[in-house]
């Protein structure tokens, strides 16, 4: 169980399996279930279990379920849902499994004008009447009767309807069994208020009148496209359904019968309404509703009543008790939503109108079906299931398609207002619009119930571009009297016209004689570009035969340019705009193009490479441009089917497990136990290609392999795929189709397969008949196939006289056997691709092949997207296989196959690019391919590593098609794409739909149309979904999807919408991420915004010792400073910026690293000009740093010293605080040790955690632990071993305290140097590995240096010299390599005593002139007592003790000099070791 509901697959009561969730209601959840023995899929409703546990309504809703089960149960009629199971569960709940409905809400079809006309409007309202006529007939009242509660479904030749939620049905009369009781509190009452008779809302008895005048209201709203009861409050609506004011009626229908029969429908009294809806039926099949206009507008409303709606409490739902004109009361149970004018509107939907299905985490979503808007029955638009757009209770589902919604009450939706009165949601014109700035549409009349999405604002579209002009025009015109040459230019373009829109292209203008046209607006198609392509070849040909059999008075020829490009769409025209480069490319096309000729751009040559033949032309340039564009030749069409046939195949990577699955069900069929396997994915998945797999696979087994394919211009084409298929039987078996071997209708290639249309009749008849008497097929068999191919038969084989409909069984029965027939010569492989396109025909013919081949040697394999929804029982030889995206492992794998195939026509891609791809992919394989090809084209060593890579153009058609389906859901899906891969509903709907202060991008619509959109964004699986709204998140399926719906965009709208999420996130959502925030600032263009969030992101980065994100945060602020004018406080904003870059840059490139310099410097430079003494502090800390960490003492204690002057010019502790840190680090290097340790005291005297913590992240680290460490090892000079552990102690355990990473590397690093000088080697050693694991963490490869050499340094003193020579030298090399010096003396002598200690003296003796020499110049003097004692220990290894003498004396003097007793104490120690005379002496004090 995750948040109350069941997880996919668990099963109930041992006969039902949950596939997935679709909504749920107060006291009920629906779920998408399969029956487990007969696979029907249902709609399964459980009473909650949370009902059960409160005792006080428990009883009640059980009951309440009960009797919904009693009135389903007495259903039986085609135009009611049905009920097909229930049952008790053993925890006491009840379920109900329903039939399972396909297709859209009547709510959603009336609002599409162009999807009905009256007639048909008559005809389904007829079906809902006969559905009440049963069902009253029954003594069953629906009494929630509304254009939401009834689906449209078009599962045969017709669309038919289907009335669900009898959830709240009554039984009267004689259908009242002695057990049925009333149900209905005192006080409650039950239905939608905008669809109640006014004696339903008074007595709350409901009749069949009752139901009568819900259906009359929902007529008008099938006509007019907008409920009667719209723009009203919940008072207002129960006060026009009260008053004696008829229901308005649009004007046209006002003295037409249709008129009057609807007046009488509507009637406020139940004595002038149709006594039954058997009358009403009767009068309405009598009503001619010929010449009417349509669609209808709405009729007027009365004057709105205004009646108070107190708020109710501060909780999500309160109680609102409104008395009525009849002094009834009524509860009402409403959502709060505070409207810009304090008013409440009230939805025509219930709480129960589902909004948009939350599948389960793991469930896989269902897109729409073919032909149907949704699988499920959710509406395909953006239209809110509510015909007023209110959004539901808590808890309400969604309006999917299921048989019956979750029982329960039905309450009451406040819906927030709509700025404009346009009850359909997102059906408007008015799109998305500015923050605060309203965007106006056509708002009056029936505007409303067109579709535009993103309206106002328009978008940006790829589209492919024809141009297609009259060869030889000059000459013709010449030639010709103007008015008849005037008549030929009109046939020409009409022919050409008609032959466009034969290919679903778009004529947008007559240019001259020309015709231009487009591909892939208003709606997107796969395939776009190659119907362009197609249309071009028929225009060549077509249009000149046209000509000469119209008998026109000269010859035609046709010239025709192919462009494809970006497109800039507007609501201001109907069509593209053209204006610009794409149509000068085309324009320049045409004219290059010879009659007879269709030139091609490069854009339009790569997307149908493979599919199409070309020449190259050669290289030209547009008129007023100076880049040559590649041009290509048209020559022809291949008999390439699929890509695979274009391209050749990919690697196959990742589906050994699907191929072994298909292998093993070929091993039972090969048996002669037949199989059927369905592989399904979405596209690009690689179906197509694991089939080729497994007929590879096969290679070496007799077998017979046949294909069909299904098209999606061709789905309403009855049997094509199989015409198809036996028209490359016959040409196969020009060769003898029998014989041995695979035959297959695909080859290798797509030049390979001789068309079969070349063949004549005859020869086409005599293959037919050779090959149906090889398998023994009956008389009927070769005329009914040679019709179905259109061979004629000459006479040779008359038909039997048989009805259309026996014809057509007798041919699928022919076909069945014709397949059979020839698994009996060799087992046989039936391969059906994209079944999501198959036609009905087809269909039929595989269920029956699927049920007769159960004992034969055949495998069916049959491929699918997600969205085919198998029209077959399941049986036991039946298993579906889904193949899911490749892994990350087997994506990068796939991404540098294939950029090793290609490795010779372009460069090489770098791992680091090969990663990138593969996310970017999301383990779809055709976009991987797709990403490749297109990175290595534009040179990959190029490619961003941040995953900012365009869209492939070859992905762009099929991406905006998925995006296009969605219809007005489109808009919310850019919305989402503009917020990010991921975002949160919350944040959305505040975006979308706006406050009382600040209007919504989205207008015209409301919570129910947001939720139903995102349902529908689930549906078609472009995003997915996790948690419930409103504390649901987002996630885009795959990132193209996302980039093609952000791309989609005007940048103008863009800069809109970031703005506004900008606004929203700042003000509503004080936790969002500041990058995120940055983000969109920076998006939206606001730069001044924008910097300090980068600024403002870059310190929480830090504080997060986030050191590279915080790096790129505070670079992208500046990168944005420099297109701000110049002025102080710029200068101020880029101080800032500069010196916070600084901390990230020390830890990560290193503290003497150039950047860092660089980083400081700037900022330093930018003080002095605009005298920011504030700002001063940090630039002088940071130039401290590099110039100490760099071993530039003389320059970092001159910067020390500035630090002081300015901490005492200011009174500021903090810099205090940095001053006594700065100088007290480089006075102790340079030798003066009570200098430094009387400044690191100063800082512990200051120092106040509750003020100064907060500046670590700008020093770098923490002040205290900083001069604790610095403490430690001073004392540890000063001969004082004790205390420097105790202070040691004291630094490490504050670090812990703080938690910040880098002072704790600070302070271990010291502790275990501290511990190498007092010989502890087991504290050293412990504490070094902590500092290299803490560095590896965080990435302080500083730190990992200074670790190595503590590490190196005990490895030494233990006596392994090599190894710790080795690890030093190395640590050297890296902290020297990133120009850092600081303490060098001292990482040096525990070199050179390693070498030493390794026998390799004179590799140490230059080791130890050279540190002389670095302590000289650098003047780092605090170790130089040591590195003379070294000396000593360096000269008596040699053999020359006076120089050992005077070495071991000057390392005392010096000692003496500092103070350093610590260091005199090892002098002595060495030299007793070496009974070297005088070792007696005191150390100096």
């Amino acid at each position: 169980m995750r948040e109350g509901l069941l997880d996919v697959g668990a099963r109930i009561d041992d006969r039902y399996e949950v596939r997935g969730y679709l909504g749920s209601g107060g006291h009920s959840i629906v779920y998408d279930a399969r029956q487990l023995i007969t696979t029907q899929r249902v709609a399964l409703k459980l009473l909650r279990i949370e009902t059960l546990r409160r005792s006080r309504d428990a009883v009640a809703q059980a009951a309440r379920f009960e009797r919904e089960m009693q009135v389903i149960a007495q259903l039986n009629h085609p135009h009611i849902v049905r009920l097909l199971d229930a049952g008790h569960l053993p925890d006491e709940r009840l379920y109900l499994a329903l039939e399972f409905v396909e297709g859209e809400t009547l709510t959603t079809l009336c609002q599409k004008p162009e999807a009905l006309d009256i007639s048909e409007a008559r005809r389904l309202m007829l079906q809902v009447l006969d559905a009440l006529v049963y069902a009253h007939g029954r003594g069953v009242i629906h009494r929630d009767l509304k254009p939401l509660n009834i689906m449209v479904t078009g599962s045969g030749a017709r669309r038919h309807t289907k009335v669900l939620d009898f959830g709240i049905a009554a039984l009267v009369g004689d259908a009242r069994n002695e057990s049925y009781r009333a149900l209905t509190a005192t006080g409650e009452f039950n239905g939608t208020p905008a669809y109640m008779a006014p004696e339903q809302l008074v007595q709350g008895s409901p009749t069949v009148a009752s139901d009568i005048y819900a259906w009359g209201l929902t007529f008008l709203e099938c006509l007019t496209g907008v409920p009667v009861m719209r723009d009203a409050s919940v008072a207002e609506v129960i006060f026009r359904q009260l008053s004696p004011d008829p229901v308005p009626l649009p004007a046209p229908l006002r003295g037409h019968p249709l008129g009057d029969f609807l007046a009488r429908a509507t009637a406020k009294n139940v004595a002038n309404r149709f006594a039954s809806a058997s009358d009403a039926y009767d009068a309405l099949e009598r009503c001619d509703v010929s010449g009417l206009p349509w669609p209808l507008p709405p009729g007027e409303l009365a004057a709105k009543a205004s009646i108070a709606v107190p708020w109710g409490a501060n909780d999500a739902t309160s109680e609102v008790v409104i008395p009525d004109p009849t002094g009834a009361t009524m509860e009402v149970s409403r959502q709060r939503s505070t409207a810009p004018d304090g008013s409440e509107q009230i939805a025509s939907a219930p709480t129960l109108a589902l909004s948009g299905r939350n599948p389960l985490p793991g469930a896989p979503s269902v897109p729409p079906s073919l032909g149907a808007p949704s699988s499920l029955g959710v509406p395909s638009s953006l239209n809110p299931p509510s015909s007023a757009g209110g959004p539901p209770s808590v808890g309400a589902p969604s309006s999917a398609g299921i048989g019956s919604r979750a029982s329960g009450p039905v309450s009451v939706n406040v819906a927030r207002p709509q700025s404009t009165r346009n009850p359909a949601g997102f059906q408007s014109a008015q799109g998305i619009q500015s923050s605060g700035n309203s965007v106006s549409g056509a708002a009056s009349g029936l505007s409303g119930r067109a579709s535009s999405p993103m309206s106002v604002r328009g978008e940006r579209r790829q589209l492919t571009i024809l141009l297609c002009g009259l060869a030889d025009v000059d000459s013709i015109a010449a030639t010709l009297d103007p008015e008849a040459f005037h008549d030929l230019v009109q046939t020409f373009q009409a022919m050409c016209a008609a032959v466009i829109e034969a290919h679903g292209g778009a004529v947008m203008r007559h240019p001259g004689e020309g015709v231009l046209a487009y591909f892939g607006f208003p709606v997107a198609h796969e395939d776009d570009a190659q119907r362009a392509v197609q249309t071009a070849l028929d225009l060549v040909e077509q249009v000149p035969r046209q000509g000469a059999e119209a008998g026109l008075p000269v010859p035609l020829a046709v010239r025709v340019g192919l462009h494809a490009g970006l497109v800039v769409i507007t609501d201001s025209e109907a069509q593209p705009s053209l204006v610009g480069p794409t149509l000068g490319v085309v324009s320049h096309l045409l004219e290059r193009a010879a009659p007879g000729v269709a030139l091609a751009s490069r854009s339009v040559q790569r997307r149908v490479e493979g599919y199409f033949r070309f020449d190259r032309f050669g290289e030209s340039a547009p008129r007023g441009s100076t880049q040559p564009i590649e041009i290509f030749v048209l020559q022809g069409r291949t008999l390439a089917r699929d890509r695979l046939d274009t391209r050749g195949l990919s690697p196959m990577i990742g589906r050994s497990e699907e191929l072994r699955q298909l292998m093993a069900r070929w091993e039972k069929a090969a048996g002669g136990a037949g199989q059927v396997t369905l592989l399904s994915g979405e596209a690009g998945l690689g179906k197509s290609r694991t089939v080729r797999a497994f007929r590879d696979l096969l290679a070496s087994e007799e077998h017979r392999w046949l294909e069909a394919r299904c098209s999606p211009q061709l789905q309403n084409s009855a049997f094509y795929p199989f015409i198809e298929l036996l028209r490359e039987l016959l040409t196969e078996g020009d060769r003898d189709p029998l014989s041995s071997g695979s035959l297959s209708t695909t080859t290798s290639g797509p030049e390979s397969v001789r068309d079969p249309r070349t063949l004549t009749g005859e020869i086409r008849l005599s293959l037919l008949e050779r090959l149906l008497a090889k398998v023994d097929a009956g008389p009927l068999a070769v005329p009914l196939i040679a019709a179905l191919l259109g061979i004629p038969t000459g006479g040779r084989h008359p038909m039997a006289p048989l009805t259309p409909q026996r014809q057509r069984q007798e041919t699928i029965g022919a076909l069945v056997h014709l397949f059979l027939g020839l698994s009996d010569q060799q087992p046989l492989v039936l391969v059906a691709e994209d079944l999501h396109w198959a036609d009905p025909s087809s269909l039929e013919l595989l269920g029956l092949l699927i049920d007769e081949a159960r004992h034969a040697p055949v495998l069916a394999l049959l491929t699918a997207r997600p969205t085919f929804i198998q029209p077959w029982s399941v049986r036991p030889h039946m298993n579906h296989v889904v193949l899911g995206p490749l892994g990350k492992d087997d994506s990068e794998r796939l991404v540098g196959h294939l950029a090793g195939a290609w490795s010779g026509e372009f460069p090489s891609l770098t791992p680091e690019v090969i990663r990138n791809l593969a996310v970017r992919s999301d383990g779809v394989p055709l976009f991987a391919e797709e990403l490749t090809k297109m990175v290595l084209e534009a040179s990959g060593a190029r490619a961003s590593s941040d995953g900012a890579l365009e869209i492939p153009a070859t992905l762009q058609d099929s991406l905006m098609a998925r995006l296009d389906r969605l219809g007005s859901a489109k808009e919310v899906a850019q919305l989402g794409a503009v917020l990010g891969r991921s975002f949160r509903y919350d944040v959305l709907e505040q975006v979308a739909l706006g406050d009382g202060q600040r209007p919504g991008l989205l207008s015209s619509t409301d919570t129910t149309a947001l939720r139903h959109a995102l349902g529908q964004l689930v549906d078609a699986e472009l995003v997915f979904q996790r948690g419930r709204p409103p504390r649901a998140t987002y996630t885009f399926k795959h990132a193209l999807v996302q980039d093609a719906a952000y791309q989609s965009l005007l940048r103008s709208t863009r800069q809109q919408v970031h703005a506004c999420i900008a606004e929203v996130l700042s003000a509503r959502f004080p936790d969002t991420p500041p990058e995120l925030l940055a983000h969109h600032y920076t998006e939206a263009a606001l730069i001044p915004q924008a910097v300090a969030a980068w600024q403002r992101a870059g310190e929480v980065a830090l504080v997060a010792s986030a050191h590279a994100e915080a790096i790129h945060h505070l670079r992208r602020g500046l990168d944005l400073l420099k297109q701000l004018p110049e002025t102080t406080d710029r200068a101020r904003e880029e101080i800032t910026l500069q010196t916070t870059l600084g901390v990230p840059l020390m830890v990560t490139r290193g503290y003497a690293a150039p950047e860092v310099e660089a980083a400081y410097a700037r900022a330093h430079a930018l003080c002095r000009k605009v005298g920011s003494s504030p700002q001063l502090f940090p630039a002088l800390w940071g130039l401290w740093i590099f110039y100490h960490v760099r071993g530039d003492y003389a320059m970092a204690e001159q910067h020390g010293e500035q630090l002081l002057e300015l901490a005492e010019a200011t009174s500021d502790s903090g810099i205090l605080l940095g001053a006594h840190q700065a100088l007290g680090a480089t006075r102790f290097l340079r030798g003066r040790l009570r200098e430094g340790r009387d400044h690191f005291q100063r800082v512990l005297a200051i120092y106040d955690p509750a003020r100064h913590l907060p500046l670590a992240y700008l020093f770098g680290q923490d002040a205290a632990a900083f001069s604790l460490s610095h403490l430690a090892w001073i004392s540890y000079h000063f001969g004082e071993p004790e205390l420097a552990r105790s202070q040691a102690t004291e630094a490490l355990t504050l670090c812990d305290e703080l938690n910040q990473p880098v002072s704790r590397g600070f302070a271990l690093h010291f502790v275990a140097s501290l511990g190498c000088l007092l010989g502890d080697l087991d504290m050293a050693e412990a504490h070094a590995r902590t500092v290299i694991q803490l560095s590896e963490e965080v990435g302080m490869p500083h730190w990992k240096a200074l670790g190595e050499i503590d590490l190196g340094w005990a490895a030494s003193a233990r006596g392994h010299h090599q190894e710790g020579a080795g690890r030093i030298r190395g640590a050297l090399a890296m902290l020297t390599g990133g120009g850092s010096y600081v303490s060098f003396s001292e990482w040096r002598a525990a070199l050179i005593e390693a070498e030493i200690g390794a026998g390799k003296l004179d590799e140490a003796r230059s080791l130890l002139d050279d540190t002389l020499a670095y302590v000289e110049a650098r003047d780092e003097r605090y170790f130089e007592p040591e590195l003379y004692r070294l000396a000593g220990t360096l000269a008596l290894a040699r053999g020359a003790r006076d120089e050992a003498e005077a070495a071991f004396r000057k390392a005392l003097t010096v000692a003496e000099i500092q103070g350093a007793s610590g260091l005199a104490s090892r002098i002595h120690e060495s030299m007793e070791r070496l009974a070297f005379p005088g070792t007696a002496a005191q150390a100096p004090p």
